[in-house]
């Protein structure tokens, strides 16, 4: 009786263990999405940011001309939340931006929401790209 119930707690313990790990691990993926994101973003690589979108929810159409004149200055993190499964974030983003054909500098707010795709085993954005003033 002992040795069951020990068997039973060890192996308790071993898938509560891999659990941690697994969540863990993808938390790490969606902080690894986040930078290569903002990293396009900075770069103004537009359409290399607009791939991170899902496909059944991206514009069709997106006009990367009008991206031209914007140059993300800085982006930060203002708020995150991830859901208790792990497997959707609620992002908000400050962002600065330069209008490089009329030289203002102004600020947003940018919403993000992401969501884990068990079958791809990867994070994809719900949402779109900014939009800008």
């Amino acid at each position: 009786m002992n040795k069951l119930f020990l068997a039973t707690c060890v192996l308790f313990l071993i898938l509560s263990a891999c659990a941690s790990v697994t969540d863990k691990g993808r938390m790490e993926d969606l902080d690894e999405i986040i930078r290569s994101f903002d990293y396009a973003m900075m770069r103004a690589d537009w359409r290399r940011a607009a791939d991170f979108i899902d496909p059944s929810k991206r514009q069709a159409d997106i006009n990367f001309d009008q991206y031209k004149k914007i140059k993300v200055v800085d982006c930060k993190t203002a708020r995150m939340i991830v859901s208790e499964d792990k497997l959707s974030a609620k992002r908000e983003v400050d962002l600065q931006y330069f209008l490089v054909d009329r030289n203002i500098l102004r600020a947003m707010q940018y919403k993000q929401a992401w969501k884990y795709n068990e079958t791809a085993k990867g994070w994809i954005m719900e949402s779109g790209l900014p939009v800008f003033e």
